[in-house]
């Protein structure tokens, strides 16, 4: 079975050219920026960008694809950081489950739905890797039932370290369990009577608090430095639970995807309910049944966190939903809550199955969209060979998620086009003008103030449909724009303003110099037109 699942897990990354995400193809772009910054051939990146060397969040991939670039290539060094994920994901769950019960390790393909989900569709890699240190933590914790001398304590403060500089949000959420199980356990121990036991409550605290020490300072001197504020109230509570009982965040390209994560839902759900009645009708409880609290607490902040914006100051303000961002540690809480129990040979092989055939039944309805974007992908990319090295580059789409010949979309939830143009600058090293995380605070490079194309062009390429001032950014930006790419021109609206503003400024300025085929979707345009 393990070598199967290894298969089964790694055919959307090596079965097609590219494992297109929303957001990878900019992670790519910036680890490559800073490999070649320093570089004398490389004198444009050093007018548009800065790099950004502090101890923020979100280092991870940024380094891993980096390092790897350096001698893999770029696109090899993506499918690299992806596979390790998607093979050490699985790794990780089943070590913590070692911490349980020995039996429980023999649940370990529970996990398999959740490896491909709705996040590492967007392409925010370092918020889907960090699942991965953060069952490392919680196995090596419960490994020792919080109960560790100085040398255990200095590692888990390591671990805790690697997790930050993964993402912020799962940092705090580990934290947050280890907490509730130190004070469960401690419960038990004061409970219990016994000095030694009581002793052992004070032990998990302080070791815990000497781990977590270097991390929450990170945190706090990260934070001091963002302005955060509530932006809105974001879903209801009937909106939010619906998504959570479907866990919506494990689908990403057809709606039919509801169907299978539903049923998750339900099975998970379902048994946990029938569990939690037994161990109240008998008043049988475990060590570990902290981990239900810790569920019911993330579930708790799931419910509650609002929307908010992140703003580095003199950077454009970002950020986003929390919210959906726990809901997926909801379900991995609840699956090692459900280790821990005696589940009994029929339940466990009900979970297991059901699991395997949700998986693969997830893997069967994504893998005609992987092929119809990797075949879109390739129409986009088809005019790199007419980009001129350490050029300027501005792509404008049209169809973020792609569409098919009867204007449908291609991704339901997923917008795979909206950075297609990284590639472009990856593979021609070119100045990207949608490189959306050098306008944020939080991430490797930033665009310098006076040379930022989100400043000039007012931040609108990213809006659907586009909406930006072309004229704005000739008048005043220190560097000419030498290319301008239109993806998805067939389903351009020149009835919005914002599109046909794009246009005239094309036909004044610009010279089509090429469009894709078949489909006439990629247009491209140099400088160099009627009225320049």
């Amino acid at each position: 079975m393990p070598l199967a699942a290894a298969v089964l897990l790694l055919v959307p990354i090596w079965g097609f050219p590219y494992f297109l995400t929303q957001d990878g193809p900019t992670h790519v772009e910036n680890a490559k920026i800073l490999l070649d910054y320093g570089k004398p051939a490389f004198e444009e990146l050093r007018v548009f960008y800065v790099l950004n060397i502090d101890a923020f969040p979100n280092w991870f991939s940024h380094l891993a694809l980096a390092g790897l670039m350096a001698i893999f290539g770029p696109l090899l060094a993506e499918k690299i950081v992806l596979s390790a994920y998607v093979l050490l994901l699985p790794l990780a769950f089943r070590y913590a489950l070692g911490g349980l019960r020995a039996e429980a390790v023999h649940l370990w393909p529970l996990i398999l739905p959740f490896v491909y989900n709705h996040f590492l569709h967007l392409g925010f890699y370092n918020l889907a890797f960090a699942a991965v240190p953060f069952f490392l933590v919680l196995g090596w914790w419960t490994r020792r039932a919080g109960r560790l001398g100085p040398g255990e304590t200095a590692a888990l403060g390591l671990l805790l370290l690697f997790l930050y500089f993964c993402h912020l949000v799962t940092l705090l959420l580990v934290l947050g369990a280890l907490g509730l199980l130190a004070g469960w356990l401690g419960l038990r121990d004061l409970a219990g009577g016994a000095p030694d036991r009581r002793k052992a409550a004070g032990v998990r605290v302080i070791a815990l608090g000497a781990a977590a020490l270097p991390s929450l300072l990170l945190v706090l001197r990260f934070l001091a430095g963002q302005h955060t504020e509530r932006s809105e109230e974001g879903p209801g509570f009937l909106e939010r639970w619906s998504d959570l009982w479907r866990l919506q965040e494990l689908a990403s390209h057809d709606p039919r995807e509801l169907w299978l994560t539903g049923a998750l839902g339900v099975l998970l759900l379902g048994t946990a309910l029938v569990l939690l009645a037994g161990t109240v009708r008998t008043r049988r409880g475990t060590a570990w049944d902290g981990l239900l609290l810790v569920a019911a607490a993330y579930a708790v902040v799931y419910f509650l966190a609002p929307v908010t914006v992140l703003n580095t100051p003199g950077s454009t303000p970002g950020g986003g939903t929390t919210h959906d961002r726990v809901s997926l540690y909801v379900f991995l809480a609840l699956l090692l809550w459900l280790a821990a129990q005696d589940l009994g040979t029929g339940l466990r092989r009900a979970l297991v199955g059901g699991s395997l055939v949700i998986a693969i039944g997830l893997v069967a309805l994504r893998l005609p969209r992987y092929a119809e974007m990797n075949d879109q992908l390739r129409e986009y990319l088809s005019v790199a060979a007419l980009l001129p090295g350490h050029s300027t580059l501005l792509p404008i789409s049209f169809a973020h998620q792609g569409r098919h010949a009867d204007g449908t979309t291609v991704s339901w939830r997923v917008e795979p086009f909206l950075h297609g143009g990284a590639y472009l600058a990856v593979e021609r090293d070119l100045v990207d003008f949608t490189n959306y995380e050098a306008d944020l605070g939080y991430f490797p490079t930033l665009f310098r103030p006076e040379a930022n194309p989100y400043r000039w062009l007012r931040g609108g390429q990213e809006t659907s449909p586009p909406c930006i001032d072309l004229p704005r950014y000739d008048r005043r930006a220190p560097r000419k724009l030498d290319f301008i790419l239109v993806w998805g021109a067939p389903w351009a609206n020149r009835a919005d303003p914002c599109t046909d503003a794009i246009f005239r400024h094309l036909d004044a300025r610009y010279e089509l110099v090429a469009t894709s085929t078949p489909r006439a979707q990629t247009r491209l345009y140099r400088r160099g037109g009627p009225t320049n």
